[in-house]
C-alpha cells in the first residue's frame, strides 16, 4: 500500500520506504532522501507567499534588547 502510494504520487518517500527500496533494488538510501528533500524544498519554495507568520521584534534599550514574541491570544488574530 505504502509503494503504491508512493508510485502514484500520493505520499512522499519515507526514511523506511527509502530503506526497503535499498533492501529490495539496491538503491542508494541517502540519495533517494536526498531526491525527496530537494524535492520537498522546491514545493515550499511555491508555497512562500501563502505562509503567514506573526512577526517577532526586538524590544529594550541598548545591550538590553529582548525579543518579543506575542502572547498566545495575540498570535492567532496576528497571523490572519
Amino acid at each position: 500500500m505504502a509503494l503504491s502510494r508512493f508510485l502514484n504520487e500520493q505520499a512522499a518517500l519515507s526514511p523506511d520506504m527509502a530503506i526497503r527500496l535499498h533492501k529490495a533494488l539496491g538503491a542508494n538510501f541517502e540519495e533517494l532522501m536526498r531526491m525527496q528533500n530537494d524535492y520537498d524544498i522546491q514545493q515550499a519554495k511555491k508555497r512562500f507567499g501563502e505562509i503567514r507568520v506573526a512577526s517577532i521584534r526586538k524590544t529594550g534599550i541598548g545591550s538590553e534588547q529582548q525579543l518579543a514574541l506575542p502572547l498566545p491570544w495575540q498570535f492567532s488574530r496576528s497571523c490572519e
